[in-house]
C-alpha cells in the first residue's frame, strides 16, 4: 500500500474495547509520509519515509520511522525529533532514538536530547511526557537569580476530573543555594487561573495573579481579576519585566447581567502602589457601575452606547466621582461599485473632587466614499484576498472642556472649546489568506485641516502593518503642517 496521508481515527492499543466504547477516547494518531507500507489496523509494521506523526499536542518528525502495535501502544523505531509546537521548524525540540505512543496522550522517548536549533544541549537516557489529564512531574526549576544566586527545585502536576473537563494544580517548590525558598502553586480550571508565588530570601515577596469568572445563573456572571506584588522584595526580587513596569497593584470584582440588548455591570475596584510592606499601604477603593446597549440600523448599520460611573477614595479622605458616556452610529451603503460610509461618535466625561469639577464633551462626524477593488488568488478552497481601495473622506470634530483637566482620563488636554474640519484622500491596500492570522496592510492619505481660529494646514498620514501567527508589527506616522510624528507597535 502506498499513500501520501494515513489517518488512524483512534488509538486503543491498550484495551480490547472499540474506541467508541471507551469512556475517555484518546486523541487521534495522524501519519503523513511520502510512502507507507503495511496496515496499522492489522497490527502490521508501518514503514514510512519523511514522516510526520501528530498525536495530541506532539509532533514527531523523521526521515524514516517504523511503527507497530504493542499491548502498551504504538512503538516507534528510528531517530527523529519531537516538539509540542505546531510550526514546521521549532527552535527547541527533543531528539530521540525511539518512542512509545500510548493512550490517553502519553509519549515516552528513548535517549531524548534537548536540541536548540538542531544543537544538542542536554541528553537523558529516557523521558516520559505525560498527558495533561494524568498526574506527573513538572520540568525541574534551575535558574540563576542574579545576586540571589542559584535557585533549584521541582514540581508536580495534579489533575482531577470536573464537570467541564479537567482542573489542574501545578505545585513548584525551589530553594536558593545561598538560603531561601520559593513556593509557586498554580490552579487552572475551565473558567479561572490562579497563580500565587511566595519568595523568601531574607525578606518576602508575595505575588498574586488571579482571574476568572463563574456563572451565577443563565444571565448573570461573577468575574474577578487580581494583579498584585507585595512585600519588601517586590521591586528588588526577580520578577518579569512586564510586572515590574506596572506602577500599581490592581484588583476588581463584579457582576454582569445580560439582557436582550442591554448589559449591566456592578463591581468594586481597588488599586495601590506596587511593592512596599504587605500592610499599611494607601489603597484607592470604590464601587463602579456600567451600562451598555447595542443594536442594528437597517440592513448595514449599527449603534452602541455605554455609561460608566465610578466613586472612589484616594486615601487622603478626598472622595472622587467620575462618569463617562459614549455613543456611536455607523451606516454604509452601496452605489453600484462605490461604497458610502458614515460614522458619528460622541463622548462626554464629568468628574468631581471636593470643590473641583471638570467636564469634557467631544463629537466626530465622518463620511467616506471608497471604491473597493478585490481579487482572490490561490486555490478556490483556500484563497488569498488582495484589496486595493481608493477613498476620499470628510470629517468634522468639536470639543468643549471646562474645569480642572487633571480629573479626566485625558489629563494633558487643556480646557477650552474648538471646532475642526479635515478633508483627505488616499489609498488602502491589504493582502490576507481567507483563513489564518497572517496578512499585510498599508494605507496613506493626504489632505488639509482647518481648526477654529487657525489657518488651513496640510496633513498627511500613513500606516503599515504585518501580522503573523506569533506576533504583529505596525508602524504609523502623520505630519501636520510639516511637524512629523509616528509610532511603532509590536503585539505578541
Amino acid at each position: 500500500m502506498t499513500a501520501a496521508r494515513v489517518v488512524a481515527a483512534c488509538l486503543a492499543a491498550a484495551a480490547s474495547l472499540p474506541c467508541a466504547a471507551r469512556a475517555d477516547a484518546p486523541p487521534a494518531l495522524e501519519l503523513e509520509a511520502t510512502s507507507v507500507t503495511g496496515d496499522l489496523r492489522l497490527h502490521e509494521d508501518v514503514l514510512a519515509d519523511h514522516v510526520v506523526v501528530r498525536y495530541d499536542r506532539f509532533r514527531l518528525r523523521s526521515d524514516h520511522l517504523e511503527l507497530h502495535r504493542t499491548p502498551r501502544g504504538i512503538a516507534v523505531t528510528g531517530r527523529g525529533s519531537a516538539a509540542a509546537c505546531p510550526c514546521d521548524a521549532p527552535p527547541v525540540s527533543l531528539g530521540f532514538d525511539g518512542a512509545l505512543i500510548a493512550p490517553p496522550g502519553d509519549v515516552m522517548l528513548e535517549h531524548p536530547r534537548l536540541e536548540l536549533f538542531g544543537t544538542t544541549i542536554v541528553a537523558l537516557p529516557r523521558v516520559w511526557l505525560r498527558a495533561p489529564s494524568r498526574p506527573g512531574v513538572l520540568p525541574p526549576v534551575l535558574a540563576w537569580r542574579g545576586r540571589d544566586g542559584l535557585l533549584v527545585g521541582a514540581g508536580v502536576h495534579l489533575p482531577w476530573r470536573d464537570a467541564g473537563g479537567y482542573d489542574e494544580l501545578d505545585l513548584r517548590v525551589a530553594g536558593y543555594v545561598l538560603g531561601g525558598v520559593e513556593v509557586t502553586p498554580q490552579l487552572r480550571t475551565g473558567r479561572s487561573t490562579t497563580r500565587l508565588r511566595w519568595d523568601r530570601r531574607g525578606d518576602d515577596l508575595v505575588a498574586v495573579d488571579a482571574r476568572g469568572s463563574h456563572p451565577v445563573d443563565a444571565n448573570t456572571t461573577l468575574a474577578w481579576d487580581v494583579d498584585a506584588i507585595r512585600g519588601p522584595r517586590a521591586r528588588s526580587g526577580t520578577i518579569e519585566l512586564e510586572e515590574a513596569a506596572r506602577r500599581d497593584d490592581l484588583a476588581d470584582a463584579g457582576l454582569t447581567v445580560l439582557g436582550r440588548r442591554v448589559v449591566v455591570g456592578v463591581g468594586l475596584d481597588a488599586a495601590g502602589p506596587r511593592g512596599g510592606d504587605l500592610s499599611g499601604q494607601r489603597v484607592v477603593l470604590g464601587p463602579r457601575i456600567g451600562l451598555g446597549a447595542s443594536g442594528g440600523l437597517g440592513a448595514s448599520g449599527a449603534w452602541d452606547a455605554s455609561l460608566v460611573g465610578r466613586a472612589f477614595d484616594d486615601g487622603d479622605v478626598r472622595p472622587t466621582t467620575y462618569a463617562r458616556a459614549d455613543t456611536s452610529l455607523s451606516q454604509s451603503a452601496w452605489l453600484g461599485p462605490v461604497a458610502l460610509r458614515a460614522l458619528a461618535h460622541g463622548r462626554g466625561e464629568a468628574a468631581r473632587r471636593d470643590d473641583s469639577a471638570s467636564r469634557d464633551a467631544s463629537a466626530v462626524l465622518r463620511t467616506e466614499v471608497a471604491l473597493p477593488l478585490a481579487r482572490a488568488w490561490g486555490s478556490p478552497s483556500a484563497p488569498s484576498l488582495h484589496v486595493v481601495e481608493p477613498h476620499a473622506a470628510l470629517a468634522a470634530a468639536g470639543a468643549n472642556r471646562t474645569g480642572d483637566a487633571g480629573l479626566l482620563s485625558s489629563r494633558s488636554a487643556p480646557a477650552g472649546a474648538g471646532l475642526a474640519a479635515i478633508a483627505a484622500g488616499g489609498l488602502r491596500t491589504s493582502w490576507a489568506p481567507w483563513a489564518g492570522p497572517t496578512g499585510l496592510e498599508a494605507q496613506a492619505s493626504v489632505g488639509a485641516v482647518r481648526a477654529e481660529g487657525d489657518a488651513t494646514r496640510p496633513v498627511a498620514r500613513w500606516r503599515a502593518a504585518a501580522t503573523t501567527r506569533p506576533l504583529g508589527l505596525s508602524a504609523e506616522g502623520a505630519s501636520l503642517g510639516g511637524d512629523p510624528g509616528g509610532a511603532l507597535t509590536l503585539v505578541r
